[in-house]
């Protein structure tokens, strides 16, 4: 059953209850959980206002981080990605969100092995809880920030390497719809997607992210919700949207065009 979702991300400024019922009001059926949000309000108190909602909670994020760095203690990060997959199994989570970490002084080949072996390593935990690790891959303008795995087909390798069915792909179209977009290899990876995540701009990202408005930027939205419908996806569709070209905008503005938006892209 396709359902629409609202990611916290979107709505930063409001805490976890305030997205709760704005999200409500504003007809969405899921939520993109924030685990910062959920830490700050309190997983205790939060986790039960989440099921008294209604809403499902169509993804966790994030987690992940695995190519080492200043920042980023390999080790630590799978601890923590770990401690990610239980709070999801608890709270019921439709996936848990992985950034795979950025080339970090890294060849990509070697960045990508220690990915490997890192999600190698996860795997039976999210076997064990029921979870499924959903790993993002992200525009190349953030290579060496957040991600070295750039492409649908990197994506698809490690899942399919790795052959574990609880090891999925996030599908942020914002990351994967620019330039020429293979649609049969969309339609294709279909059933390997846990979580679609909608977002457009009007250019690539360079180091930032720069989102907009559904049906304002360039990407091909809707021709890729189509490919993957086609394919068999029958999951959560999560808007993101985060930015300079949103930011002006209220946040019941954007729940209310992306809601708008949405009811177009699902009657084509």
């Amino acid at each position: 059953m396709i359902r629409l979702s609202m990611n916290e991300v979107t709505t930063y400024g409001w805490s976890f209850d305030e997205d709760i019922a704005n999200y409500v009001n504003a007809g969405y059926e899921g939520i993109g959980v924030c685990r910062k949000k959920l830490a700050m309000f309190g997983e205790d108190a939060g986790i039960p206002l989440l099921v008294e909602s209604g809403l499902k909670a169509s993804s966790l994020s994030y987690c992940g981080g695995f190519t080492g760095g200043p920042q980023h203690n390999r080790q630590a990060r799978i601890k923590d990605t770990a401690k990610a997959i239980q709070l999801a199994c608890t709270m019921d989570a439709g996936c848990v969100i992985v950034k795979s970490g950025g080339r970090a002084g890294h060849t990509g080949n070697h960045a990508r092995r220690l990915i490997r072996d890192a999600i190698a390593e996860l795997v039976p935990f999210a076997e064990d809880a029921q979870v499924d690790l959903a790993i993002e891959p992200w525009h190349v303008g953030c290579i060496k920030q957040e991600s070295v795995l750039n492409t649908l087909e990197q994506a698809l390798d490690l899942v399919e390497d790795i052959g574990s069915s609880r090891l999925r792909i996030a599908f942020d179209t914002y990351h994967l719809g620019f330039g020429e977009v293979d649609l049969k290899l969309i339609e294709y990876a279909a059933k390997h997607i846990a979580i679609v995540q909608l977002g457009d701009g009007s250019a690539p990202p360079t180091r930032t992210q720069n989102r907009c408005s559904l049906g304002d930027g360039i990407v091909p939205v809707g021709d890729i919700v189509c490919a993957l419908i086609a394919g068999g996806y029958t999951g959560f569709f999560e808007v993101e949207l985060t930015g300079p070209d949103i930011s002006y905008k209220l946040y019941n503005d954007i729940l209310i065009e992306s809601h708008n938006a949405w009811s177009g892209l699902a009657g084509r």
